[in-house]
C-alpha cells in the first residue's frame, strides 16, 4: 500500500513514486513519515498499484473528478515561529505516545527487554522535544539567567551542561559536555543554540532510559555493583517517582554514597 497525491505526483506504486506504509501494530494503523510543504493537498492510498481509496479517517474530501472523492490534507506549520501556547498539562507533552509494552506482572513501568523503539515512537520522541525546547527558550533570560548577545555566552554552556546533568541523572563525561556546549556554540543565536541543545538532551538515550547496569566486580557470574548515581536514581524514583533533584546529583559528585 502506498499513499499518493499532489504532493508527490500521484505515484501507486512505490517504483512510480508514491510512499509506502508501513503498518504499526501500536497504533492498527498503516504509517508513513515524510515533510510536506506548507498547502494544501489531495490524496488517496493506493492498494496493489490498482485500488485508490479516500482515507477513511480524514473527513476533509474533494471531487476526484472520477465520481469519487481525494483526501485533503491542510498544511500550515512548516514555517510557524516557535511561540506554541503553553500545554495544559505536563502529560499533553506526550499524550500521542504509544503505549508501552512490558511483561505481565512485571512490576516496574518499563522493561529493556520488552521495549520496542518504532518509527512511531522516535516521531513522538522528536515532537515533545521539539515543543519542550521551543516553549523553554520562549523566556531564554529566565531560563539562562542572564541576557546572552550570542550563543558563545558562558551562560549558555552553563546552562546546557547542568540541564543535561539533570536530564541524564548522573555527572556528564567531559566529551558529552564537550559535544553538548559545542553544538549549542554551533549556532548563531543563543535561542537557537539552546532549542538546538534542549533537543538533542530530550531525544537522547541517557535521559529517555533508566540505567541499572553497574560496574562489574569480577568472577564468572557477571556480577556487577550499582554506580552511585545509579543507586540514587533508582532511590528517587522509588520514592519521588521522579529523577534525583540537585541536591542529590550534588552529592553524588562530592562522593556521598546514597544508601
Amino acid at each position: 500500500m502506498v499513499v499518493a497525491g499532489s504532493f508527490n505526483g500521484w505515484g501507486a506504486t512505490a517504483a512510480a513514486g508514491g510512499w509506502p506504509l508501513a503498518y504499526e501494530p501500536s497504533l492498527e494503523a498503516w504509517v508513513a513519515k515524510h515533510e510536506v510543504a506548507d498547502g494544501t493537498h489531495s490524496y488517496k492510498f493506493v492498494v496493489d498499484g490498482a485500488t485508490w481509496l479516500a482515507d477513511p479517517q480524514n473527513p476533509t474530501t474533494e471531487p476526484d473528478g472520477f465520481g469519487g472523492v481525494n483526501s485533503v490534507l491542510e498544511v500550515a506549520c512548516a514555517d510557524a515561529p516557535p511561540d506554541a501556547p503553553a500545554p495544559s498539562s505536563p502529560e499533553s507533552f506526550v499524550e500521542d505516545f504509544p503505549v508501552e509494552s512490558r511483561p505481565e506482572k512485571f512490576p516496574f513501568d518499563n522493561a529493556a527487554e520488552a521495549g520496542l523503539v518504532t518509527a512511531v515512537h522516535a516521531e513522538q520522541y522528536f515532537r515533545a522535544a521539539r515543543r519542550i525546547a521551543d516553549l523553554a527558550s520562549l523566556d531564554l533570560e529566565g531560563l539562562l539567567g542572564c541576557a546572552p548577545v550570542s550563543s558563545e555566552e558562558p551562560c549558555v554552556a552553563t546552562f546546557v551542561e547542568r540541564f543535561a546533568r539533570r536530564a541524564f541523572r548522573r555527572p556528564l563525561l567531559a566529551d558529552e559536555a564537550d559535544r553538548l556546549t559545542a553544538l549549542a556554540r554551533s549556532q548563531t543565536t543563543a535561542a537557537d543554540g539552546v532549542r538546538l541543545a534542549l533537543r538533542v538532551i530530550l531525544q537522547s538515550p541517557n535521559f529517555l532510559y533508566r540505567s541499572e547496569v553497574g560496574a562489574p566486580i569480577g568472577g564468572d557470574g557477571g556480577a556487577a555493583r550499582l554506580e552511585p548515581w545509579e543507586v540514587a536514581s533508582l532511590l528517587s524514583y522509588s520514592y519521588w517517582g521522579s529523577m534525583p533533584d540537585e541536591t542529590l546529583l550534588d552529592a553524588i559528585e562530592s562522593g556521598v554514597q546514597p544508601a
